[in-house]
């Protein structure tokens, strides 16, 4: 299949016959029917019917100028980008992060981009889920990916990362925490007992269905599969917003920065669960841009703000 042959298709369409399609694009009748036959025997499909007027697309013919039309858009789009540099051109800056839902990575990348706009420039945060997380670094849609890791069951996500031929890079340790109001029944304490967690309403991000366990963001203990009740919600105020004002609960790295979002949220540490592993991850560090470094330094910044800005609230909030 080719560009040539999709441009010939979607003519076809617009002219509605193969003769006034070849005459528009300055070619042959015979050159193009033979072109598209080689199209519909490669996929086996039919794209249209010749009739006396004309030709009558297909269902499937139909479908497939859908996708015909998106892909030439597509290509016009890149072309368009590349064409129509200026001349005194140095280049574009460019930054991709892919991360989990963290306080500390959005902080990082605002102060970043505040002092990086420059003439030419692309920086991107996307919050993703684990899997996907690690698929766009490894596909180079994301220079580096941000989560953490622990034990079982993260053996699976480690070893994926690994045979994407992708490297893990220690940040930190953090201690698996819930998420909670000031005032909960469970900021009694300093230390939270997996087993008293089942007596509150859990609170997670809306994900897949299909997403395993080993995928998910939120911290998961045995504990946790007998809750009951369960709310899932995909906009992160919303979160923040039932967190502050129900005894919902949770999980995560605990870790907490001051913003108007968060104000009114603890996080207090699961007793005696393994610590967390803060990462990143990326292809071989020889393949890096230099914006990545940058973006690390100020990372690595936040993240001692956020784990100081963390302990402060439970020394001062926990009893």
């Amino acid at each position: 299949m080719t560009f040539q042959q999709l441009t010939y298709l979607i003519e076809i369409s617009k002219c509605g016959s193969i003769n006034k399609a070849a005459q528009h694009l300055f070619l042959s009748q015979s050159g193009i029917s033979t072109s598209i036959h080689d199209l519909e025997e490669e996929l086996g499909i039919t794209f249209f019917e010749r009739t006396n007027r004309g030709v009558v697309f297909t269902a499937e013919g139909k479908e497939f100028l859908s996708y015909a039309n998106s892909l030439l858009e597509q290509k016009q789009w890149i072309e368009d980008l590349y064409k129509n540099k200026d001349s005194d051109d140095t280049g574009t800056v460019s930054l991709s992060i892919a991360s989990l839902r963290y306080p500390f990575t959005d902080a990082a990348f605002i102060e970043y981009i505040k002092t990086r706009m420059g003439k030419r420039f692309r920086y991107l945060l996307k919050e993703e889920e684990v899997d996907t997380l690690i698929e766009d670094v490894a596909t180079h849609h994301a220079d580096i990916g941000i989560l953490f890791l622990t034990g079982y069951p993260n053996h699976i996500v480690r070893h994926m990362i690994i045979s994407r031929k992708l490297e893990i890079h220690k940040l930190c340790e953090a201690r698996p925490s819930v998420y909670v109001r000031k005032g909960h029944p469970l900021t009694r304490s300093k230390e939270v007992d997996a087993s008293e967690l089942p007596k509150f309403p859990y609170l997670a991000f809306e994900h897949e269905q299909s997403l395993a366990a080993d995928f998910l963001e939120e911290y998961q203990t045995p504990d946790m599969k007998h809750n009951r009740q369960y709310i899932s919600i995909s906009e992160r105020l919303l979160n923040y917003q039932v967190l502050r004002e129900t005894d919902c609960y949770t999980t995560g790295s605990g870790l907490l920065l001051p913003n108007q979002a968060s104000d009114g949220i603890l996080s207090i540490p699961i007793k005696g669960e393994p610590p967390l592993e803060l990462c990143w991850i990326s292809p071989p560090v020889n393949q890096l841009p230099e914006t990545v470094w940058d973006f690390l330094e100020i990372l690595k910044k936040k993240l001692t703000e956020s784990l100081e800005y963390t302990e402060m609230l439970r020394e001062k909030y926990l009893e």
